[in-house]
C-alpha cells in the first residue's frame, strides 16, 4: 500500500498534493504525524509548501515534533522549513518538542543556524521541560486522557537542562 501512495504522489499534480482536509492540514503535515518518512521526502520533492500551517497554525515541523517523528523534522529542516513558525497560541515547534520531550527534535532545533532560537522561547521550553519533569506522573496522565504519548522524565530533564544551559551563557 505504500509503495501505491508514493507512486500516486509522483503523479498527482502538487496543488493536489497541497489539498487540505476539513483542519487545514495538507498531506504533509499527515504524513509527519504518522512519521511517514518516505512520503515526507516524496511529498518534499514534489514541492509541496513545507510551511503551510493548519486551521490552528501548526505546521508539518509541530506534526514531527507532537509525535517524536525524529527523522521527518530532520528532513523538514533540511529542506528549508521554517521553525520558527507559530501556531496560533504562539507555540514553536521547538515549544512541542518541550512540551512532549522530544529531545532529539529540541536540540536539531537548537542546532538550526539560519533560525536562533529567541531567549523567549528557550525560557518557555525550559518552563515547560522543567514542569513535566517535576510533575511526570501527572503531565504522563494528563495526556494519556487526551490519548497523546510523551517522552520519557529523562527526555524532559535533557530539553531543561540544554535550554538552562544556553539561557545561562
Amino acid at each position: 500500500m505504500a509503495a501505491t501512495h508514493l507512486k500516486l504522489t509522483s503523479l498527482l499534480p502538487t496543488d493536489v498534493l497541497d489539498a487540505r482536509d476539513y483542519l487545514k492540514q495538507t498531506a504533509l503535515m499527515l504524513s509527519a504525524d504518522r512519521n511517514d518518512v518516505d512520503m515526507v521526502k516524496a511529498l518534499i520533492d514534489r514541492h509541496v509548501d513545507i510551511d503551510a500551517q493548519d486551521a490552528l497554525g501548526r505546521t508539518a515541523l509541530h506534526s514531527a515534533a507532537k509525535v517524536g517523528a525524529d527523522r521527518c523534522f530532520e528532513v523538514l529542516l533540511a529542506a528549508g522549513a521554517n521553525p520558527t513558525l507559530q501556531t496560533y497560541a504562539g507555540k514553536t515547534s521547538a515549544i512541542f518538542a518541550a512540551e512532549f520531550g522530544r529531545a532529539t527534535i529540541f536540540e536539531m532545533r537548537l542546532a538550526c543556524m539560519p533560525y536562533e532560537m529567541g531567549r523567549d522561547e528557550l525560557t518557555e521550553a525550559y518552563r515547560l521541560a522543567q514542569n513535566a519533569a517535576d510533575n511526570f506522573t501527572a503531565t504522563r496522565k494528563a495526556y494519556a486522557i487526551q490519548k497523546l504519548e510523551i517522552a520519557g522524565r529523562s527526555g524532559f530533564q535533557r530539553i531543561a537542562a540544554l535550554a538552562l544551559e544556553i539561557l545561562d551563557e
